[in-house]
């Protein structure tokens, strides 16, 4: 089953500029991110598909900041964890977990009424 809810296309295959490091800028598509991580304060790991494997940067900026910057095929699993629904497999039926490749991904309990709203208007 397709999870995917970006309903502008578009939108998921536009670019987003990553500045890695002081002055390196890289250009990834919204459709190659896999999921953001945030481990640390101002700190994100974005983990993106490139070729045949999951590669990752990190980035000065907050989860909340970015969530809000990203387009609708994106949700907000946790506190921690930002996921591309195009990338999910499957999803729990009570709305616990979410898999992503071969990672079972922990949904938050008051992430889980949002993703329980999303997965409705899906069906």
């Amino acid at each position: 089953m397709a999870y995917s809810n970006c309903s502008d296309m578009e939108g998921c295959q536009t670019f987003v500029f990553l500045r890695i490091g002081a002055s390196h800028f890289r250009s990834v598509k919204f459709s190659d991110i896999v999921l953001i991580e945030s481990d640390q304060p101002r700190k994100l790991k974005i983990y993106f598909k490139n070729e045949s494997d999951i590669k990752s940067e990190v980035i000065r900026k907050t989860l909340s900041k970015i969530s809000d910057e990203l387009p609708n095929c994106f949700w907000r699993i946790n506190r921690k964890t930002i996921v591309n629904s195009k990338h999910v497999n499957t999803v729990s039926d009570k709305f616990d977990y979410v898999q992503v490749g071969s990672l079972l991904l922990d949904v938050g309990p008051s992430f889980r009424s949002k993703l329980r709203a999303i997965l409705n208007v899906l069906e």
